[in-house]
């Protein structure tokens, strides 16, 4: 990262997005399927991985996720709007962010590995983002988005320990 940035500071940030917020987190709670399906892609750089965290009413609260996923048969329907997602211009897979039990803050949310080409998953420009402009931020929204349960990212209500885990 430190060689990557004495080019290009835009370079190396998508590639500390991609390995430490992205393949990081996979390898560390990831299921071995999980981590067959993306790590080799993330880390030869064949696939791109985006970190959806933010939300426009939280703030720097990451406790505070509006996005909801909600339990559907054998697995989830995502319904929220994420902001400043890095790499997400051209991210095959996002790590999102949602409250699997409302109202519990930080113990209630949940992570899951999602498809940036999913149903009901769009992509919107940002603002300018201060001079990284070839960052690939934009804003998502997940417009009842289906996943599978197994594409929940380690336990139930674990996401914010491992959003916490992967910042540190």
């Amino acid at each position: 990262i430190e060689a990557l940035a004495k080019s290009s500071s835009v370079l190396a940030v998508i590639a500390a997005v991609n390995n430490s917020l992205v393949a990081e987190p996979i390898a560390e709670f990831g299921t071995d399927a999980q981590e067959q399906t993306w790590l080799s892609w993330l880390a030869s750089g064949d696939s791109i991985g985006a970190f959806a965290l933010s939300e426009e009413d939280a703030g720097s609260d990451a406790a505070n996720q509006q996005t909801v996923a909600t339990r559907d048969g054998d697995g989830y329907v995502i319904n929220g709007r994420k902001v400043w997602v890095a790499n997400a211009a051209a991210a095959d897979l996002a790590i999102v962010f949602a409250a699997t039990q409302p109202g519990l803050r930080g113990r209630g949310i949940s992570a899951f590995l999602v498809p940036m080409n999913s149903p009901g998953l769009t992509r919107t420009p940002t603002a300018d983002s201060l001079g990284v402009r070839g960052l690939g931020c934009m804003d998502v929204d997940l417009a009842g988005v289906r996943v599978p349960a197994e594409a929940m990212l380690g336990a139930p209500d674990e996401g914010f320990r491992i959003a916490m885990w992967a910042l540190d």
